[in-house]
């Protein structure tokens, strides 16, 4: 049986990220293909591409997953952009948003 294998992208460098970049390269079949952050020079040198902006990351990559730890005010936003591109997956562990407006 061949291993399944997904694209992951994630969006968002700051402390916790480094947790989630580590996760994601020990998951069996995870292929972690970019990670996008407004300030790139914060972004690991960890073997991946690296991109100042989520548009360019979810347009280059067409990940499967997208795994955002960026703070709450920017989720709603994100999540929209990531299902126009088209991803499947997303995973957002803060509020969507700031409040139900």
């Amino acid at each position: 049986m061949s291993q399944l294998e997904f694209k992951v992208a994630c969006y968002g460098a700051g402390y916790f990220s480094q947790f989630h970049f580590d996760a994601w390269q020990r998951i069996d079949g995870a292929v972690l293909v970019g990670i996008a952050n407004r300030s790139i020079d914060k972004i690991p040198e960890i073997g991946v591409a690296k991109f100042a902006d989520v548009d360019a990351l979810l347009a280059e990559t067409k990940p499967d997953i997208l795994d955002i730890i960026t703070p709450p005010v920017t989720h709603l936003d994100t999540i929209k952009r990531a299902l126009d591109f088209g991803v499947k997956a997303i995973i957002c562990q803060k509020p969507f948003c700031e409040n139900k407006a």
